[in-house]
């Protein structure tokens, strides 16, 4: 019984050379009811597996010399050794300041002119245009029919 399985696990899922998988198909024709457990599939399936051989002698030896001199890790390891040797993506923040964008609008905050008068007209397009709804203007009219602001909040 032991040996039915063996031979339809071998039949199935080892690829052989064409002398050895029609000996087993012979063998396993032989058996009575054999017929019947030809169709027992094994659920799992391999994912990422080796290039099957040829079926010819130096494609048995190519396979062989593949698992024997370990060409995967080999291979691995130099790209480990070179990923050692290259630049580093990081930089020591408090000593290094990163290169700014030339996108770079300027951080949050509520400027003055150096006479000390507010750089804010009031117009409330960076209230509109915030997409977290975080600036929050308040204004009155001056005198002179322009306008201030009276509150200038930014939730962070």
């Amino acid at each position: 019984m032991a040996l039915l399985f063996l031979i339809i696990y071998l039949k199935n899922e080892i690829s052989f050379h064409a002398t050895i998988a029609s000996q087993a198909g012979n063998i396993l024709n032989q058996i009575p009811f054999a017929s019947s457990c030809s169709q027992i599939r094994i659920a799992y399936k391999y994912v990422g597996k080796a290039a099957e051989s040829d079926g010819t002698l130096l494609g048995d030896f190519r396979k062989g010399m593949h698992h024997m001199f370990l060409t995967e890790l080999i291979r691995d390891m130099g790209i480990i050794v070179s990923h050692y040797f290259m630049e580093s993506a990081t930089i020591n923040y408090p000593v290094e300041k990163n290169l700014l964008s030339s996108r770079f609008r300027g951080e949050h905050a509520f400027w003055r002119y150096p006479s000390g008068e507010e750089c804010c007209i009031a117009c409330k397009l960076c209230e509109a245009i915030c997409p977290a709804h975080a600036i929050t203007i308040e204004a009155e009219s001056r005198p002179d029919g322009s306008r201030r602001t009276t509150r200038y909040d930014i939730d962070m």
